[in-house]
């Protein structure tokens, strides 16, 4: 027999999951900042793969701890046995989340770019920077390992366990703000929402964590290599190796090395063009001579760069248009052939 729970029960339950979020949060980023003073007032220096180390045990263990702790009051819904995708289904998914992702990345560029032009000073994209920091291995292995497992677990399975007591439908919102808000950075935020709150519709319809732990890897896998080498020349190094290796060279091999390099162009295009967006000011070339310096007869000392910027062509704004579109066709696909059309059950 079905209880029927109030709304005033519910509500209730969202506030405890709200006050859950914000504990968590607060806790895990007060050990993270603590661990990092600690080490360096006895250390006093900086060694990245420490520092990651202790980020990600303070991040993730009081998440782990927390989180299934204050929620214990919640009841969990039972779910429905494990279901497999097809792989017609999985290729979807994973088209689903790179153009959600990719779309969202760009918009929140330009939400930064002109943030950046409002305050009239340049960020750092903080990621980016501690990826770089790291030596290669230790950021695969953090990034494209650790985080997406741990990640997972702790949003998909501790935190939609509980959630899922309000609907399919807002638990799917609920997974994506946490994750989203759980970056605590702006460079992250919006697209984490997204993919967060894709990645809890899947595991919502296959009751599965195998799948999005996959594509989550391999989108922090693309993000980890782009930063530690060109993106472009990733692609051609396995156009490569398929063309080069008699196994590897079938008819679809030879499509997908195709593929590869189309999408190395693409990358390299995009990586000139968004540059572009990001970074208006020209470096100061190597050479200083009337050939580097567009006003070289008023000295160095008179500012021979000033008012020299990067602006884009119409064309390269038709680029970032077809990008942008590019993104929203993949979201769109996936919209139409994804089954997302999920049950609410009630309680």
């Amino acid at each position: 027999m079905e209880q029927t729970i109030s709304p005033r029960q519910l509500r209730r339950w969202f506030g405890r999951v709200a006050l859950t979020l914000l504990v968590t949060f607060v806790v895990s980023q007060a050990l993270s900042y603590l661990s990092v003073q600690v080490w360096m007032s006895f250390a006093g220096w900086a060694n990245y793969t420490i520092l990651m180390f202790l980020n990600d045990l303070c991040v993730y263990v009081p998440s782990i701890i927390l989180i299934p702790l204050l929620l214990r009051s919640i009841p969990r819904l039972p779910s429905g046995p494990p279901t497999a995708l097809s792989g017609q289904e999985t290729f979807l998914a994973v088209v689903f989340s790179l153009g959600s992702g990719y779309l969202f990345s760009y918009v929140t560029l330009a939400l930064i770019h002109l943030l950046e032009g409002f305050a009239g000073q340049s960020s750092t994209n903080t990621v980016s920077a501690v990826e770089s920091s790291l030596p290669p291995v230790v950021a695969i292995v953090a990034f494209a390992v650790v985080a997406p497992v741990a990640e997972e677990f702790i949003f998909r399975r501790l935190l939609l366990d509980r959630v899922r007591i309000f609907g399919d439908g807002a638990a799917i919102l609920i997974g994506g703000a946490a994750f989203g808000l759980f970056h605590g950075n702006l460079n992250q935020t919006l697209y984490a929402f997204v993919l967060g709150a894709v990645f809890s519709a899947i595991v919502l319809l296959t009751n599965r964590l195998r799948y999005t732990i996959g594509i989550h890897m391999l989108i922090n896998g693309i993000s980890v290599l782009t930063t530690l080498m060109e993106s472009d020349l990733l692609d051609y190094l396995l156009a490569c190796v398929i063309l080069f290796v008699p196994r590897l060279r079938t008819k679809g091999g030879v499509v997908l090395a195709s593929a590869l390099v189309i999408a190395g162009v693409f990358c390299k295009r995009c990586e000139i063009l968004v540059g572009g967006f990001q970074i208006p000011n020209i470096e100061f070339a190597d050479v200083a001579n009337h050939m580097t310096i567009t006003n070289w007869e008023s000295g160095m000392s008179l500012f021979g760069y000033q008012g020299l910027v990067y602006w884009p062509t119409p064309l390269e704004f038709g680029v970032a248009l077809g990008v942008v579109a590019l993104g929203g066709f993949l979201l769109l696909l996936g919209l139409k052939y994804l089954p997302l059309h999920l049950t609410e059950k009630t309680a």
